[in-house]
């Protein structure tokens, strides 16, 4: 059986999934904050043209979520990792700090959480050079190791700076050269895109949510209280797990794209030099 996939990042799917859940919600919202029975009354008066407008709505607003910037999303989702971190040293200082050893020892075990530093790719920009070394010297063959310094490291840049055009000149050239890792680098692409687009679309639910939240308790609808206050709990956590793992698909993207480049070295490398 065929599933159908995202495939490349101007598929209908992953554009009208984020954006049909965001007017899902905003049609339930006006429904309640208007009038059931008159939503309702229109819908039923004008039902295939209301579906048809949903759709082409859900479209729109799914290419909307798909303007907004990755790079954003991507930099909230290096501080939520880097804060997540950071606090799993603080609880581990804590726990050494409760138990009955020697003050030195206890110390030296301190000092070296403290002096740890956090990995390149929570800290750089994307496409992360400088993290495809660690990669290549401690995952890949030697090749792989000589490849990077050859061709990639040239392009490492202040940890503040970009260098996407590199990066972008990297995929370019696979898409012509190999049609067997096209898809694979738009499925990479559209994936990303996709979990950015949600990401955008629960920002906005949550500034939705306690809107009807105000409003039921006001007309005391406990029913619909809860109901709202439970689905901006799941928004909020929805967030965080998004959060999670926006940029460690971009590590798996770049990760790939330069694995890509050593598969395709032989017809690349006039290209790169």
């Amino acid at each position: 059986m065929n599933f159908p996939t995202f495939g490349r990042p101007g598929t209908i799917l992953s554009t009208l999934i984020p954006g049909s859940f965001v007017l899902l919600n905003l049609i339930v919202a006006v429904c309640y904050l208007a009038n059931w029975e008159v939503m309702g009354g229109i819908f039923n008066d004008n039902k295939y043209f209301v579906i048809l407008l949903f759709f082409c709505f859900a479209y729109l607003i799914g290419i909307i979520l798909k303007l907004l910037k990755v790079q954003k999303a991507d930099r909230k989702s290096a501080e939520f990792l880097v804060k997540r971190r950071l606090k799993k040293w603080k609880k581990k200082i804590k726990k050494i700090k409760k138990k009955r050893t020697d003050e030195s020892v206890i110390q030296k075990k301190i000092d070296k959480i403290k002096n740890r530093k956090l990995p390149s790719y929570l800290t750089d920009e994307f496409p992360f050079i400088k993290w495809i070394g660690v990669v290549a010297d401690k995952k890949l063959p030697s090749g792989a190791k000589i490849f990077y310094a050859e061709f990639w490291k040239p392009y490492i840049r202040n940890r503040k700076e970009s260098n996407r055009d590199f990066f972008n000149l990297c995929k370019t050239l696979i898409l012509e050269h190999s049609t067997q890792f096209a898809q694979s680098i738009f499925n990479m692409e559209s994936e990303v895109r996709y979990v950015a687009s949600m990401y955008y679309s629960m920002r906005i639910l949550i500034y939705l949510a306690p809107v009807v939240i105000l409003v039921s308790l006001l007309c005391k609808d406990w029913i619909v209280s809860v109901i709202a206050f439970s689905l901006l709990v799941l928004y909020i956590i929805a967030i965080k797990e998004l959060l999670k793992s926006l940029r460690l698909l971009r590590i798996k993207e770049v990760t790939e794209i330069f694995m890509m480049t050593y598969a395709l070295k032989e017809e690349l490398a006039p290209f790169l030099k």
